[in-house]
Order: structure tokens, then C-alpha cells, then sequence
């Protein structure tokens, strides 16, 4: 009788502290490396990626290479050198975006080269191997066949077969709204060859924004996965819609479907951000910066205006097949305005988002939120500063901004995330930080103590018993 009982307590303590270890998320963020680049572009276009030994920044003003392990800086160069170092001969490259591909182990890049005043192309570029200061080939691609529209804000997209850009296409000499988006399709194995290639890749030229939307950005696979590749376009989510599209078929036999229209509850495009001095800086128009897909899940994170009023973060785990929303929140802060956050994720359940944040009285800083996953519902914490930027009084007005930053998962160790974000508006200063995820300590909880005193109390009964 006593063995039984003793048995029953036992599951009870074990059922409860099971309880406790589900009720909340058991992580929180470490700042483990960080510094600063001063870039020189303005606005910057943050962006980074990282492989298994470098980081690596490239925004408008250039490229640097640092080591992972404290940030030294290795190696630099202007963009429009880091171009012609990988054999195009450019003008005027501007928008770089670069991301590490852990399948391939190389490094891949974007931008575009030439005004708007003139038709441009669309440049790509692989690096050597996994080291980013090894080299680099490069190509550029004529952006509109009948050089009446030029490209704009790319963004770019890897999976197991495929690099995908999408620019958004306006007509020469003008700006505003566009008239169409191209999207470029490059396979894999021509990138990755002895001697690289872009031969088989593919460009849909000006497809129709109701078919894709603007701004569409596509799905990056860090999970190794192949297409059908997802575009999404967080273009009008003022009111209250996800734009989708999917390139199906084989890479020789391409074609681009307009995917599901996903409804979403309608938030407005993001207010300026407050800033030192009276001013504001632009926020942007609210697009999403990645979308990264582990699983069955792709997580998706955008700019928007927030029940304060003040310029938030809104973010979303997707269906990987349906698109169909899996659950999505808010987060925001009543006393600071939240700056071109972007996502990342692991398999462990992990969710981190970066982003710059600023105010009347502090110049914009860059923080990190980690999400953690338990019973299907995802719960953020506390956000974790990075880097206090300085207080940049820059007068009246509205001042530029952005235009995107970069979050990412190491490809050598899946509990340590990159952000790079800005943190200056007039030198364009970004902080680069690797974040890991720790165990949280926790104080025992009422539940977990009952547990605890049930298990006591048997044990105590037990040995009654026996004497």
C-alpha cells in the first residue's frame, strides 16, 4: 500500500513540474560579441550575414569583414570596389543585400547599379568559398529588356536549389509607386560551379504587382529545403492582407502563381520615428525584411503602428504550405518608436528579432527580443539593449533611415543570433552583436513547491513505515 502510494505521489510531483517546465519560456538573451562599423552610407541599408568564421557587413558604404570570435575587422572596401574586385564594372551600385548559405557554404549577394534616371541591372554575386575575403565572382543582369523601367529595393531569397531576387520596377526618370516587379531565379549549381555562371537563371520582367505585390519578398529555406518558393508582400497590410506568390516548377521550367491573399487584422504603415533635437526619422513603409522559413513554419516580421501610436513591431508564424496564419502579436514600448526589425529562427523553438529604437531624448540604439515556443504559442520577453547609440540632434524635419537591417541564425551553433542594426542617422554607424540564448534561473514556483512537498511527505511516509 505505501509502495503504491509513493508511486502516485511520484507522478504527482513529476506531472507538476512538468507543468512548470511548459507554463513559461525557460531562456533569455546573452549579448556575447558586438561592435560598431561606421559604414559611411546614408542611409546605410543595414544588412550582414555570418559563416562558420566571419562576419560580414555590407551596406551602401561597403564591405567589411570581421572575425567572429571579437569582431576585428580583417578586411574593407568601398561597394562600388567590392563590384569591380568581383569582375562587374559598375556606376552607381546602391540597396546590397548579402545572406550565408550554410547548404552551399558561400556567401551570396545583390545590389543594383544605376540611378533612376537611366535603366540599370541587376547585380549578383558568390563568394570563393566559405571565407568571405577569398574572393568573389560577380554578374550583372540588363533589369528591363526594352530600357524603359529601372529596378529598385531588391531583396533576396536561398533554398536547396536556387538564389531568387525580386526588385520592384519603375519607369526611367520616375520614382513613387511601381509598375511592375522583376523576379530572377538563379539555380544553385551554376553559382557553385568551377566556373560560376548565371546561364540558366531565369527573369520574369515586370510582373504585375497584382500578382505578386511590391516590395515581395522571397522565402529563405534555412532548413535546406527546395521550392515551390513562397514571395511575400507586406506591401498593403494597412489593410489588412498578406500578398503571396509562388515560382513553381523546374528550374529550366519556371512559372510564377499568385498565391492566397492572407488576411490579417489591418494595422497602419508605421509613424516617424521620434528623435534628439525636435525631429524624426523615416520608418519606412512597413515591408517586410525577411522571411525565413524552418519546418513547416516561415516567420515574417514588419514595421507598423501600434496600439501606443508609436511605431512597432508586428510578427507572424505562417503556414509553410497554405500560408495561413499560425499565430502573430505586437510588440511595442509606449515610450520608445521601434525601428526595421528583422527575424530569425532556429529549430529549438527560438525566435530572435532585431531592431533600432529611439526618442525624444535618445538617439536610436539597438536591442534583440528572443521568442521561445512552448504548446504551440510563442512568448517574448524582456528586450535585451545592444548598443546605445549617441544622441544625434539633427534638427527639424524627417530624416532618412534604414532602409531594412538583418537578424540571423550562426550557422555553427544554433542557440547564437546576429543582429546588425543601426544606431546613428548621420554617419551611418551600424552595431553588429551575437546574442545567445541561456537558461533563464528561476525561483521555485507555488506549484513546482507543492510538487516538491507532495514527493516529501510520501518519502516521509515511507520510512514511517519501514521503522
Amino acid at each position: 500500500m505505501v509502495s503504491g502510494v509513493m508511486r502516485l505521489l511520484a507522478a504527482l510531483a513529476l506531472a507538476a513540474a512538468a507543468l512548470v517546465a511548459a507554463a513559461a519560456p525557460a531562456g533569455q538573451l546573452a549579448l556575447e560579441v558586438s561592435f560598431t562599423r561606421q559604414t559611411g552610407g546614408f542611409p546605410p541599408d543595414t544588412m550582414g550575414a555570418v559563416g562558420p568564421e566571419h562576419v560580414v557587413t555590407l551596406t551602401n558604404g561597403g564591405i567589411s569583414v570581421h572575425r567572429k570570435s571579437d569582431g576585428l575587422l580583417l578586411d574593407s572596401a568601398h561597394l562600388g570596389v567590392f563590384w569591380s574586385d568581383a569582375g562587374v564594372s559598375v556606376s552607381y551600385p546602391f540597396d546590397p543585400r548579402i545572406l550565408f548559405d550554410p547548404a552551399s557554404g558561400r556567401f551570396f549577394a545583390v545590389a543594383l547599379d544605376g540611378g533612376s534616371q537611366t535603366p540599370n541591372e541587376i547585380l549578383v554575386a558568390v563568394s570563393n568559398d566559405s571565407d568571405p575575403t577569398a574572393g568573389w565572382t560577380g554578374f550583372a543582369l540588363d533589369s528591363d529588356a526594352t530600357d524603359l523601367a529601372w529596378a529598385d529595393f531588391p531583396t533576396i531569397g536561398v533554398d536547396a536549389d536556387a538564389v531568387t531576387i525580386a526588385s520592384d520596377m519603375h519607369r526611367v526618370g520616375q520614382e513613387g509607386l511601381p509598375i511592375g516587379v522583376d523576379v530572377l531565379v538563379a539555380p544553385k549549381a551554376d553559382l557553385l560551379a568551377p566556373a560560376p555562371s548565371i546561364a540558366g537563371a531565369t527573369l520574369f520582367e515586370r510582373v504585375g504587382i497584382g500578382k505578386v505585390g511590391y516590395a515581395p519578398q522571397p522565402v529563405t529555406r534555412v532548413d535546406g529545403g527546395s521550392a515551390p518558393i513562397w514571395l511575400m508582400s507586406s506591401a498593403v497590410a494597412f489593410l489588412g492582407v498578406i500578398q503571396t506568390a509562388r515560382v513553381t516548377g523546374t528550374l529550366d521550367a519556371l512559372a510564377i502563381a499568385p498565391g492566397p491573399f492572407v488576411l490579417i487584422d489591418p494595422l497602419p504603415v508605421p509613424p516617424e520615428a521620434e528623435r534628439p533635437g525636435g525631429g524624426f526619422f523615416d520608418t519606412g513603409d512597413g515591408h517586410f525584411a525577411s522571411l525565413v522559413q524552418v519546418g513547416g513554419s516561415i516567420w515574417a516580421v514588419h514595421a507598423a503602428r501600434g496600439p501606443s501610436e508609436r511605431a512597432a513591431i508586428r510578427w507572424f508564424e505562417l503556414d509553410a504550405e497554405t500560408a495561413a496564419v499560425l499565430q502573430t502579436g505586437v510588440i511595442e514600448d509606449p515610450d520608445l518608436d521601434f525601428l526595421y526589425p528583422s527575424i530569425a529562427a532556429n529549430a529549438l523553438g527560438q525566435v530572435v528579432i532585431g531592431y533600432s529604437a529611439s526618442n525624444a531624448t535618445s538617439g536610436p540604439s539597438a536591442y534583440a527580443v528572443l521568442g521561445e515556443t512552448v504548446g504551440g504559442a510563442t512568448v517574448f520577453g524582456a528586450p535585451l539593449l545592444l548598443w546605445a547609440g549617441s544622441d544625434w540632434f539633427g534638427g527639424a524635419g524627417v530624416s532618412r533611415f534604414g532602409d531594412y537591417s538583418a537578424t540571423v541564425v550562426d550557422p555553427s551553433d544554433a542557440e547564437l543570433f546576429w543582429t546588425f542594426q543601426q544606431v546613428s542617422g548621420d554617419d551611418g554607424t551600424i552595431a553588429v552583436a551575437g546574442v545567445r540564448v541561456v537558461p533563464e534561473p528561476r525561483a521555485a514556483t507555488p506549484v513546482a513547491c507543492v510538487a516538491l512537498l507532495l514527493l516529501a511527505c510520501g518519502r516521509a511516509r515511507m520510512r514511517r513505515a519501514a521503522g
